[in-house]
C-alpha cells in the first residue's frame, strides 16, 4: 500500500499509536528508558483519544521517574512536572493515587519531608487503602529518624503500627518505633515495642542484627545489666568484621564495670586497642585502663580525679592523657583528656604548667562544663605558685602570670596589699620602676599602713635620693608628716628634706630641721656636721659674729673628725671652708692672733703654685701689719712680688710696698717728741 498527500504525492507511513506503544513496552522491558521516553514524546504530540493521550502521559512519567529516581535532585523538576501533567490530565483517573505518591516519594528522595507527608496524607484521605501507603509511611519514617527527628518519626511509626497491623511494613515499623523512643529516651515504651517485635518474630535478630544492639540499649538503660551483656556479645558474635565493633567491646567492658567485674573489664579493654588500633573504642579503652574505671563526667571533680591519680592504672593517667589529647584535639574525649591532664599537673604540684594548660582548655573549649574547672585551676594553683614565689622571693614569676591572666587579675582586684607589693617587686626586678611606683604610691596615700608603709616609704626616700629628686623628696616628707616613725628612721627623713631644701635654694624651709638635727647625738657624724655646718652659713649670712665662731668651729671639728675616722663621708672642702670662714671672722672681730693661726691651718690646702697662694700671702701679711710685725708683713709682700710679680696681687704687693717705703721715710723725718 502507498501513502499520498492531498496532492497525490507518496509521503511516509502514518505513525500507528498502538505500534508506538508496544515500541515502548518492548523497550522499557529492556530497560532503555530513554528510548522508551523519546517515543512516548512522539505519541505525546499526535492527536490521540483522550484515554490513551492520559495512558501516554503516565507513561512518561514512569519513565521520568525510572530515569530519575537514583539522582532525584537532577531529576527532581522533570519527575513531578511529568507526574503533576499526567495527574491533571484527569483527576478523576485511578492513577491518581498513585502519581500522589510518586510526588511523595520525589519530595522524600530531595528531603522535602513535610511535603512528602502532605502527598501522602492527602493520599490516605482521598482514596481507598493501598499496601503502598503503608509502604511509603514508612519510607517517610525512615526519613524522619535519619534526621534525627525522633519525635515526628514516632509518630508516623506509631500510625502505622496502630492502623496497618497486617501490613508488610509492620515488622520495619514497629522495629524502627522502637529505635525512635529510645532516642527519645522512652524506654518504657520502648521496651513494650521490643517485647512485641521479640514475641511476634522472635528470630528477627538474624535478618537485622542492629535491633540486638537496640534490645541492649534498652536493657542497659533499664538497669539489666546481665541482659544489656548477652544481647552485645551475640551481636559481636553474629558480625564478627562489623564497622564499629570497637564501641561494642567498649560497651561490654563498661557494662562489667559497672558490675563491678574490673578484671574482665580490663581483659576487654586490652584487646580493643589489639584488634581495633587508632579506633574511638581503643581511645576509650586506653582511658578505662588508666583510671581503672569510667571518669567522664558530665561535670568531674578535683576530688574525683585526684583520688584516681593516687591509685592509677597502666599506663599512667598522665600518659594516656597526653596520648589522647594529641590526637583527638577536637572531640570529646580530647577535651576530657585535656581537662584531666590539668587537675593532674596541680595534683603533681606542677603549678605553673596547671596553669598554662588550663588556659588553653579555656581557649579551646569555652562552652565545655569543664571551663569552670580549668578557671578553679588557674587560680589555685596560682595561689600555690604565688605562696612560693614569696618564699624565694621570686617575684618575676608572679608578674608573669598576673600580666598572662586575665582571669588572676579579675580574681585579685581590688588588689591585696601582699599582691600588690609582690608585684611592684616584679617590676624592680625588670627595671621598671615607673610601674613599681605606681602600684607602691597607694601606700603613701593617707595613713601609715601598718605592713607596708615603711616599706613604700623607703623605697621612694630612697630613689628619690639616688636621682637627686629634691622635689619628689620634699612630696614625700609632705605625705608622711603626720606618720609615726622610728626615731632613726624620722631623722633620715629630717635630714633628707633639710638637704632637699638647700638643693632647691630654700634655706628657710631647710634651718628648723638643721636646728633640730645638729643637737642629736643618735644621728651619724657626717649628719650632724652638715647640719652644724648649713647652721653657720646661716649666723654668716645673719651677721651673727657670735654663732658662726661657734658654729663652725664645731663644723670643723666634726668634719675633721670624719677625716680621722677615714670616712667615706669626710668632706675636705667643708673643712677647708668652715677654716676660711673661722678667719674672715676672727678678723672682722680684731682676733689677729687667732686669725693667724687659722691661716696656718687653711695653708695647708693653699701649697705654693695655687692659684690662691699670692692671695693668701697677702692676707697673712696684712694681718701682721694689724698686729704691728711690719718686718713680717714686708716679707710676706716682697715673697709675692717674687713668686707673681704681674699678678694682681703681686701688683697690689708691690703698691703696698711702696706705702711701707713712704711711711719708713715720714718716720724718719719725724719732729723730735
Amino acid at each position: 500500500m502507498v501513502y499520498v498527500d492531498e496532492k497525490g504525492a507518496p509521503v511516509p507511513k502514518p505513525l500507528d499509536p498502538e505500534e508506538l506503544l508496544a515500541q515502548v513496552a518492548a523497550v522499557t522491558g529492556q530497560g532503555d528508558y530513554r528510548t522508551a521516553f523519546e517515543t512516548l514524546s512522539i505519541l505525546k504530540a499526535m492527536p490521540l483519544p483522550r484515554d490513551q493521550k492520559e495512558q501516554v502521559l503516565y507513561q512518561i512519567s514512569d519513565v521520568v521517574w525510572a530515569l530519575y529516581k537514583d539522582k532525584p535532585l537532577e531529576g527532581y523538576e522533570r519527575i513531578v512536572a511529568a507526574t503533576n501533567e499526567a495527574m491533571n490530565a484527569n483527576l478523576r483517573s485511578p492513577g491518581v493515587p498513585g502519581a500522589m505518591l510518586r510526588l511523595g516519594e520525589a519530595n522524600l528522595l530531595v528531603g522535602n519531608l513535610r511535603e512528602a507527608e502532605a502527598y501522602f496524607n492527602a493520599r490516605r484521605s482521598a482514596y481507598p487503602p493501598s499496601p503502598e501507603v503503608p509502604a511509603s509511611f514508612l519510607k517517610l519514617g525512615l526519613a524522619l529518624l535519619k534526621e534525627k527527628q525522633y519525635a515526628k518519626a514516632a509518630g508516623v511509626f506509631r500510625d502505622i503500627v496502630q492502623n496497618y497491623p497486617e501490613s508488610q511494613s509492620l515488622k520495619m515499623a514497629s522495629v524502627s518505633l522502637a529505635a525512635a523512643l529510645a532516642a527519645l529516651g522512652e524506654m518504657q515504651e520502648a521496651g513494650i515495642v521490643i517485647d512485641f517485635v521479640e514475641r511476634r518474630w522472635p528470630r528477627h535478630y538474624l535478618d537485622d542484627t542492629a535491633f540486638l544492639l537496640l534490645q541492649g540499649e534498652h536493657a542497659l538503660r533499664s538497669g539489666k545489666l546481665e541482659d544489656a551483656l548477652q544481647h552485645y556479645w551475640l551481636y559481636y558474635n553474629l558480625e564478627p568484621g562489623k564497622s564499629g565493633n570497637d564501641k561494642i567491646l567498649q560497651q561490654i567492658g563498661e557494662i562489667y564495670l559497672r558490675q563491678g567485674r574490673v578484671q574482665p573489664a580490663l581483659g576487654v579493654f586490652e584487646e580493643i586497642p589489639r584488634r581495633y588500633p587508632g579506633s574511638e573504642g581503643a581511645d576509650y579503652a586506653l582511658l578505662r585502663l588508666a583510671e581503672k574505671g569510667i571518669h567522664d563526667g558530665p561535670a568531674i571533680t578535683k576530688e574525683e580525679m585526684f583520688a584516681i591519680f593516687k591509685n592509677p592504672g597502666v599506663p599512667a593517667p598522665q600518659i594516656a592523657y597526653a596520648q589522647l589529647k594529641h590526637k583527638n584535639p577536637h572531640n570529646r574525649i580530647g577535651a576530657l583528656s585535656s581537662l584531666k591532664l590539668v587537675l593532674w599537673h596541680l595534683w603533681d604540684k606542677q603549678y605553673v604548667d596547671a596553669i598554662r594548660m588550663a588556659a588553653d582548655y579555656i581557649d579551646m573549649h569555652p562552652e565545655e562544663p569543664g571551663a569552670s574547672v580549668a578557671r578553679q585551676v588557674i587560680l589555685e594553683a596560682f595561689e600555690h605558685v604565688a605562696q612560693q614565689a614569696l618564699q624565694e622571693e621570686n617575684y618575676g614569676r608572679i608578674l608573669i602570670l598576673w600580666n598572662g591572666f586575665p582571669l588572676i587579675r579579675a580574681k585579685h582586684t581590688p588588689l591585696e596589699d601582699t599582691m600588690r607589693v609582690a608585684l611592684a617587686k616584679g617590676h624592680l626586678e625588670r627595671g621598671e620602676d615607673a610601674e613599681a611606683m605606681a602600684l607602691l604610691d597607694y601606700f603613701l596615700q593617707g595613713a601609715k599602713h601598718p605592713r607596708y608603709g615603711e616599706y613604700a616609704f623607703t623605697f621612694f626616700f630612697n630613689r628619690h635620693l639616688a636621682t637627686g629628686d629634691w622635689n619628689g623628696m620634699l612630696d614625700l616628707g609632705e605625705r608622711v608628716s603626720a606618720w609615726v616613725f622610728p626615731s632613726h628612721m624620722r631623722n633620715e627623713l629630717d635630714y633628707a628634706l633639710a638637704l632637699s631644701a638647700e638643693n632647691l635654694g630654700l634655706p628657710r624651709r631647710a634651718l628648723p630641721l638643721w636646728q633640730k638635727l645638729a643637737p642629736k647625738d643618735d644621728i651619724p657624724l657626717y649628719q650632724k656636721a652638715y647640719a652644724t655646718y648649713f647652721l653657720a652659713k646661716d649666723a654668716e649670712q645673719r651677721k651673727d659674729i657670735k654663732n658662726a665662731y661657734d658654729y663652725n668651729k664645731a663644723a670643723l671639728g666634726l668634719f675633721t673628725k670624719l677625716e680621722d675616722e677615714r670616712s667615706d663621708k669626710a668632706d675636705p672642702d667643708r673643712v677647708k671652708e668652715s677654716i676660711s670662714s673661722l678667719m674672715d671672722i676672727c678678723e672682722v672681730a680684731n682676733r689677729i692672733p687667732e686669725a693667724l693661726d687659722w691661716v696656718e691651718r687653711y695653708s695647708v690646702f693653699v701649697p705654693d703654685g695655687s692659684p690662691e697662694y699670692a692671695g693668701l700671702r697677702f692676707r697673712e701679711s696684712r694681718l701682721y701689719r694689724k698686729l704691728g710685725d711690719a718686718a713680717k708683713s714686708r716679707a710676706l709682700l716682697e715673697q709675692i712680688v717674687r713668686v707673681e710679680p704681674d699678678s694682681p696681687f703681686g701688683k697690689a704687693a708691690a703698691s703696698e710696698l711702696r706705702t711701707f717705703s713712704v711711711s719708713r721715710d715720714l718716720d724718719r723725718f719725724a719732729p723730735a717728741q
